[in-house]
């Protein structure tokens, strides 16, 4: 995933559903590419691969969890075939080395057999009943993979080619049909089409799932669904194993799925709106066959939170909350609060996007979406983060990711110091972020001194070193910003720099980059992802501010400091004082009290302030600086 450094914005694709699936008993046979379908209260499913002998037809009872060996399927076996329910009846057939059709109907107990396809046999072909028509394409012929499309009128009982599957040749694709349109995608090809059964032409489709294999699929409630699989290269699938497809909105929704149920070539069939997953191998164990059974709810795919959601136009004290329509609800909740509040304001149907106002300056706030499903039930969002503007160049400047990510695993950065500053951060998976600008203060002009230290978790490298800082706050690691390149050091490294003269004063970044191979930019990193980036916030500061020290005889204490909404100045002996002031870093006041009551204890309120370092003097009625302290609002 890439990484924002834009912390105003926050992105959440893929909220999941909250229901749970549940595991019946086993199945009595380990098998793959099964057939099944639902009918009045049961299942019927062709037993997929055998072992030697007939293709098997199978009764499930859900009442009882109760498998029944039925019948042998008439003719010869057959390995890898397809089939798909329509008013009532299943329609079955294909396979390794076979063309052939046929349809099974439960209520009869009957096989009968249909025209074949005038087309090349084949396996793992798309397959969907639809409306009076079978439609049928691509799949693995003897001669390779095929993209052809085929339309079978089922009271004709005769079948017609039509356009290709736009595309390369593709085996073992998903499918499924809803409204005017039959969808095909996936395989072992990245793209997904819907077929116009209007005007019998292809068109482009949302191709998020892109190419996965060997799942099984279904269409439920006007939605479509895929299920399990493989990627495109064969291996386990570990996220976004089942899918939900909106044919309205063109966007694909992932649902709760365990990565230890996982299967390649699996099955399904669904009984009174339970939808039944088994079969197939292991995704996770080779070659092992698995004959667990799940079954999951699909009467809460009705009611969804919105799933996409973001922060858009953050300012100092406003944003705008975007979201998504949450789908078949119009009972829609925002909760919004400040982080570490205990209590969240709420919104009932809110409007998209939802324009928070009165916001604090660099403060990071949460908020959730929730839609109410009705009966007690609830669907939410999870919570999601953005911070107001206002905190300096470092949190506010959208500072560029690195296109090359690093990992970390080989070889990371265990410390960082910079002059009295250390920070020892270890492993952090290729790139860290430390918001630390009140602790890392460097005066412009001012000669520092930078470590590096490299972690090594199996063999040293010789490493190499980059470090940025943004002087002229603009967001952007310019070239004249590059203040430390080191290339081939074992150990730690170690450099004096001198900080610009002209440096922007005020918070501001700090990119560290290492890595044990060459480091091409800022932004680009290294054609290698062995080693790490970490961010910091520093904070340049005018000398002729910093380096007048404490050094007066007035006896006082600061507290709470850090401070949020006020600070107290406690007076430890009885010089009288004139006036307060407050300066920021860069020289300004934003602040001035003037004293009439000499008690012993003076309440500042700095509700006002924005979050940063400032520097609190004390000034005597003969206008002289006699107290002089350093304090932070968080």
């Amino acid at each position: 995933m890439k990484k924002l450094f834009t912390i105003a914005l926050s992105l959440f694709f893929g909220l999941y559903l909250s229901a749970e699936w549940e595991q019946l008993g086993n199945i009595p046979f380990t098998d793959d590419h099964s057939n099944g379908f639902g009918y009045e209260g049961k299942a019927y499913i062709i037993k997929g691969t055998p072992n030697g002998g007939s293709n098997q037809l199978w009764e499930y009872d859900p009442v009882g969890d109760d498998w029944t060996n039925v019948m042998d399927v008439p003719g010869t076996s057959r390995n890898t075939s397809i089939g798909d329910e329509l008013d009532g009846k299943y329609y079955y057939g294909f396979g390794t080395n076979r063309n052939d059709l046929w349809v099974f109907d439960p209520a009869e107990m009957s096989f009968t057999e249909l025209s074949s396809c005038p087309c090349i046999e084949r396996s793992h072909p798309a397959f969907v009943a639809y409306e009076g028509y079978i439609y049928m394409g691509a799949g693995s012929s003897p001669n390779g993979d095929v993209n052809d499309w085929w339309i079978y009128d089922i009271d004709a009982d005769t079948w017609t080619q039509k356009q290709d599957i736009p595309g390369p040749d593709r085996h073992h694709p998903y499918q499924f049909a809803i409204g005017n349109y039959v969808y095909v995608g996936g395989g072992h090809v990245d793209t997904w089409w819907k077929w116009n059964i209007s005007d019998e032409s292809w068109e482009a489709m949302d191709a998020f799932p892109q190419g996965r294999v060997a799942g099984t699929q279904f269409d439920y409630d006007g939605k479509g669904y895929v299920l399990a699989g493989d990627d495109a290269f064969h291996n386990a699938l570990t996220q976004n194993q089942f899918l939900m497809y909106d044919p309205d909105e063109d966007e694909w929704m992932p649902l709760e799925f365990d990565n230890d149920m996982n299967r390649w070539a699996p099955s399904s069939f669904i009984i009174d709106n339970y939808l039944y997953f088994f079969g197939g191998y292991d995704g996770f164990t080779p070659q092992f066959d698995d004959n667990r059974v799940w079954r999951y709810d699909l009467g809460v795919t009705g009611c969804f939170a919105p799933q996409e959601s973001y922060a858009i136009n953050v300012n100092e004290t406003e944003a705008g909350l975007f979201f998504s329509d949450a789908a078949q609800t119009a009972n829609v909740v925002l909760q919004w609060r400040e982080v570490g509040s205990a209590v969240w304001n709420t919104v009932q149907s809110p409007e998209s996007p939802y324009q928070l106002s009165g916001l604090d300056a660099c403060t990071e706030y949460e908020y959730q979406i929730n839609a109410n499903c009705g009966n007690n039930e609830f669907d939410n969002t999870e919570v999601l983060t953005f911070r107001t503007k206002g905190c300096g160049a470092c949190l506010d400047e959208p500072y560029c990711s690195v296109l090359n990510e690093f990992s970390g695993e080989n070889v990371h950065i265990g410390r960082v110091s910079v002059e009295a500053f250390e920070n020892i951060s270890g492993n952090n998976d290729g790139y860290a972020e430390f918001s630390m600008a009140d602790q890392i203060e460097i005066d412009q002009g001012e000669i520092i001194d930078i470590e590096i230290e490299p972690t090594f978790p199996d063999m040293v490298f010789p490493a190499n070193f980059r470090v940025w800082i943004d002087y002229n706050a603009d967001g952007n690691f310019d070239n004249d910003e590059l203040v430390i390149e080191a290339d081939q050091i074992s150990g730690t490294l170690g450099r004096t720099i001198q900080v610009a003269d002209d440096a922007t004063l005020g918070p501001t970044r700090m990119r560290v980059m290492m890595n044990i191979y060459d480091l091409v930019s800022a932004c680009e990193g290294s054609l290698f992802n062995d080693g790490e980036v970490e961010d910091y916030c520093i904070t340049i500061t005018d000398p002729s501010i910093t380096s007048i020290e404490n050094n007066f005889e007035l006896d006082f204490n600061l507290f709470p400091n850090p401070f949020n909404d006020y600070i107290d100045l406690q007076m430890n002996d009885n010089q009288e004082i004139e006036r307060i002031e407050i300066s920021n870093v860069l020289g300004q006041h934003v602040f001035i009290q003037t004293i009439s009551d000499q008690s012993d204890l003076h309440r500042l309120y700095l509700n006002e302030l924005d979050k940063g370092i400032y520097f609190l003097q004390i000034w005597n009625k003969e206008n002289e600086i006699i107290g002089l302290e350093k304090i932070v609002k968080e």
